[in-house]
């Protein structure tokens, strides 16, 4: 149980302190504000499922910004 709460309060954490970030870039990749939006819930969905991925020795922005750049791509691929 005590793991589940240290990724959901984390997963809170960059939500706040990089949501608005992320949905920038997002916009910038689809130019339309409400799949931009769409896009950063899938992104911060991702972080949390993937939180045991993160390396200790990346920062924590370019963890999520790394994720977010990938799916981006992935999303206009398709």
């Amino acid at each position: 149980m005590g793991e589940a709460v240290e990724r959901e309060e984390a997963i809170v954490e960059l939500m706040e302190r990089f949501g608005t970030d992320v949905l920038h870039l997002a916009y910038s990749y689809v130019r339309n504000r409400q799949t931009a939006e769409d896009l950063a819930k899938e992104i911060f969905l991702k972080c949390y499922k993937r939180f045991d991925t993160f390396k200790g020795n990346l920062q924590v922005q370019t963890w999520l910004y790394r994720i977010a750049s990938n799916h981006f791509t992935d999303y206009l691929k398709s």
